[in-house]
């Protein structure tokens, strides 16, 4: 049939069929290729959600071949949905690579799904610990490979290992997960070297250098994280101790109650039981593979741990024998029988003073103050390592205000202007009577008229207020009060409970506040007087019995855990007041032996030869040494020796600082008024050759005790007018009596600092050691150096301001020029023996300095 059409009509038509039929064509076969490509992703995401080792390679293909940019967000998500093994980690890996090369917004969008799903934040919580250590594991092998930029992973990374340890070193429920992440990826991260696991594991050895290094992670970002490491091991490890060592005491006090009765208390079984079952779980973690594996993990050595509790029967048997030793009367606790009544007899103010005075204040009102009640809770096994002394750190610089005090500011004076200024008129009167009288205590007989006195007339709450801060800051300078306050608090504890526990509560939180203070310029501020008489306060009374001998061996402890700074003077003040009394009391003797024990081997590493000295005396104070009659060489003893003679030699040459003032007050009893026994006993107080150096300065105190009477004054002139004859008979001899003269020199430097001689004539004494003629050649002689020196310590503080400090300056002067005349003439000599050998047989000689 045909049609008859216009012709633009037909042209058109066939234009817009044609148009239209390739347009449905192409939109068909787009339709398939959309088809075909959303099958293909589909598929995609579907094996990114059950994702392998095994299909990655395929996947990487498929990733060439197809546009995935708008499933950046769900690959992510997919892949840290998927629950992997740690073996597919490397091929993972490799696949987050290649969609990270492709999507550069891929890398943001896995640091944004780890956040969702790793704990960060005290308030997440661990739901899947297994898939918790691969995703750890997986993130860090991320950010070594590069997937993440310098701060993305990172970040993400250290925050949850912070979570993980930090909040985690209570209950150590992480242990495992963190050993395998160490030993995974440790190196890389932290430069963690891992120690081989068990004796079959096969080893290599490699040098430090030789290992592989990354370089995703900087110095400092790799040591953040193997502090990190460590500080929950050494907390682990640190918790593990702790356990071990109660389960050790509770052990022992088990066995010593079986010893002793027969069988332990259901309590001390139940509490040994329950520290026995967390020491085994603890062991789980420590001793058993888990914490073996943290420890190698982390690139630690595991110490081992004391697991067995060491029987006390030494330590019983120490304590048999001191009792039979007391019980025969081989030893005594006391020195002598008015030391024993001092401590044991105290009067009983209830049978002396009416009740109505005290029946106030008899009521106790206040719990007793906690302190260490059994002795064998006291811990001194571990002592020894801790705390030893710093060549860095030595005794603390004394501040101006130590070395001097103003008579305004004196201690006795403020208590006064308080009493004055805040106490009603009707008892200001009696109380400052009683602080005087406190200031002139010298026996028990005064003591305890003292503690009738406050009983009777200021037993109210005010003044036992008043008391109680007069107790606990006692004057530093007047340190030999200190026994009778003591006992003045052990009186007054029948009728007044809550003073005693007042005052001891402050002392013992006063001693623990010294020990808590770092070096800074607020500790150092405080007078060590302070900190010595505070210790001093707390043995004396636990003498009395008010404070329990276990809380003196424990405030001991704690001085000689940290034996430097001020502990060491607070520790030989406490060791001469109270250690003698723990070493011979039978139940603190072991403890206090093995105390002595760490003590000398703590003061056998000190620098400081002053330390060192005090250390000494104190020690020898609670362990005195054997005879010393037979030890030191002694003058012979002529044919009119008399018991007076060997009194007095007893008395002078055996002179220490524990006895010498009950020597001082042996010498001031002699019969000075009879020329035979002044001359002898000026000879031998004048004879300081025969008494070791250290104990000079105490020849030196008992002489200034003696001429602090009148009639003794002479005694100190006609000393060192004996002692100056012989400094000047050794110059007249050089080389005889160089040891004679040396301890004469520091005798006399000793007399000076107690003020029995003026600086003039140890400034003349010191001239005349540099200017007298010597002999010639006398180059090698060095003697008259090294005595300068010897005087210079000890006289030195006291030539630092003033016309003393002008004075000394001069001196130096010469004494410089006069060493470095030595110094020129033994170099010139040495030149010379250098230069031509066979005048010497040793063909060269030391220098000065050597020789000195």
């Amino acid at each position: 049939m045909n049609h008859t059409v216009e012709k633009s009509w037909l042209e058109e038509l066939k234009k817009r069929v044609e148009f239209q039929e390739k347009s449905r064509l192409k939109m068909i076969e787009i339709r398939e290729n959309f088809r075909f490509h959303f099958e293909k992703t589909t598929s995609f995401m579907k094996k990114v959600k059950l994702l392998s080792a095994a299909t990655v390679p395929q996947l990487i293909e498929e990733l060439s071949k197809l546009n995935l940019s708008k499933f950046v967000e769900e690959m992510a998500s997919g892949i840290i949905e998927t629950k992997l093994k740690l073996s597919d980690i490397p091929k993972v890996t490799e696949l987050c690579l290649a969609v990270s090369a492709k999507y550069p917004n891929f890398s943001e969008q896995m640091a944004g799904e780890f956040k969702k799903v790793l704990p960060v934040k005290k308030s997440d919580k661990i739901t899947n610990v297994a898939k918790l250590r691969v995703d750890i594991i997986f993130l860090a092998e991320l950010c070594l490979c590069g997937v993440f930029n310098e701060r993305e992973g990172l970040q993400v990374l250290g925050a949850v290992l912070s979570y993980l340890i930090q909040t985690d070193k209570v209950e150590f429920v992480n242990y495992g997960l963190l050993a395998t992440v160490s030993r995974a990826v440790g190196y890389q991260v932290a430069n963690i070297v891992p120690i081989p696991m068990g004796d079959d594991a096969e080893t290599i050895s490699v040098k430090e250098d030789e290992l592989p290094t990354s370089s995703a992670l900087s110095n400092d970002q790799k040591k953040t994280i193997r502090e990190l490491f460590k500080s929950y091991y050494e907390s682990l490890y640190s918790k593990t101790e702790k356990v071990c060592s109660a389960r050790n005491k509770a052990m022992k006090r088990v066995k010593r109650q079986e010893r002793s009765r027969g069988d332990a208390a259901d309590e001390e079984k139940t509490k040994f039981n329950e520290l026995q079952a967390e020491l085994d779980t603890l062991r789980k973690m420590v001793n058993l593979s888990k914490a073996v594996e943290l420890g190698c993990a982390v690139g630690i050595e595991m110490k081992p741990l004391k697991e067995e509790a060491s029987d006390d029967e030494e330590d019983e048997a120490a304590n048999l024998e001191m009792g039979r030793r007391l019980a025969e009367g081989a030893i005594k606790l006391w020195n002598d029988e008015e030391t024993k009544a001092f401590y044991e007899d105290l009067i009983d103010l209830r049978q002396m003073v009416p009740k109505d005075l005290y029946k106030d204040s008899e009521q106790r009102t206040l719990s007793k103050a906690k302190m260490a009640e059994r002795i064998e809770d006291i811990d001194v096994e571990n002592i020894n390592e801790a705390g030893a002394v710093d060549a860095k750190r030595t005794s603390m610089p004394r501040m101006d205000s130590e070395k001097e005090t103003t008579p305004e500011d004196t201690h006795l004076q403020m208590l006064l202007k308080e009493a004055v200024d805040s106490s009603e008129e009707r008892g200001v009167n009696k109380w400052q009577k009683f602080v005087l009288d406190l200031d002139h205590l010298v026996s028990k007989y005064s003591t305890d008229k003292a503690a009738e006195y406050f009983v009777s007339n200021l037993n109210n709450k005010g003044c036992r207020k008043r008391l109680v801060k007069l107790m606990i800051d006692p004057p530093p300078t007047r340190i030999d009060v200190v026994p009778f306050y003591a006992r003045l608090i052990a009186t007054l504890e029948n009728v007044m409970p809550d003073l005693t526990t007042e005052i001891v509560t402050h002392l013992l939180e006063k001693f623990r506040g010294f020990l808590q203070q770092k070096q800074s310029s607020a500790a150092v501020a405080i007078k060590v007087e302070s900190k010595m008489v505070c210790v001093m306060m707390i043995a004396e009374l636990m003498k009395f019995g008010v404070v329990s001998r276990a809380e003196g061996l424990s405030c001991l402890r704690q001085l000689v855990y940290d034996l430097r700074g001020h502990s060491v003077e607070m520790t030989a003040t406490f060791m001469e007041s109270g250690g003698l009394y723990l070493y011979r009391h039978t139940e603190s003797h072991a403890k206090m032996k093995r105390l002595l024990e760490v003590v000398k081997a703590k003061r056998d590493r000190m620098k400081d030869q002053r330390q060192a000295m005090l250390i000494d005396n104190a020690y020898f104070t609670c362990l005195p040494p054997e005879d010393s009659k037979e030890e030191r060489l002694r003058l012979k003893l002529d044919e009119e020796d008399t018991p007076m003679k060997r009194f007095i030699r007893h008395i002078v040459l055996d002179i220490n600082e524990s006895n010498v003032d009950i020597f001082l007050k042996c010498i001031r009893r002699l019969d000075w008024s009879d020329p035979e026994i002044s001359d002898y006993a000026i000879r031998y107080l004048s004879s300081t050759w025969l008494l070791p150096i250290e104990n000079l300065q105490h020849v030196a105190s008992a002489i200034a005790g003696l001429c602090n009477l009148p009639h003794l004054q002479w005694i100190g002139m006609a000393v060192i007018d004996s002692t100056i004859e012989t400094i000047r008979i050794s110059l007249e001899n050089p080389g005889i009596f160089n040891q004679w003269a040396h301890s004469a020199a520091v005798y006399l430097a000793e007399l000076y600092s107690f003020e029995l001689c003026d600086e003039d004539l140890i400034l003349k004494i010191l001239y005349q050691l540099i200017s007298y003629p010597e002999p010639e050649n006398s180059w090698k002689d060095l003697h008259r150096i090294r005595m300068v020196c010897a005087v210079l310590e000890i006289v030195r503080e006291f030539f630092s301001k003033g016309q003393a400090r002008l004075k000394m300056r001069f001196f130096l002067s010469y004494f410089h020029r006069y060493y470095y005349t030595k110094k020129d003439a033994w170099d010139q000599e040495a030149l010379e023996q250098l230069s031509n050998p066979e005048r010497t047989e040793n063909g060269a000689m030391p220098d000065v300095q050597t020789c000195m």
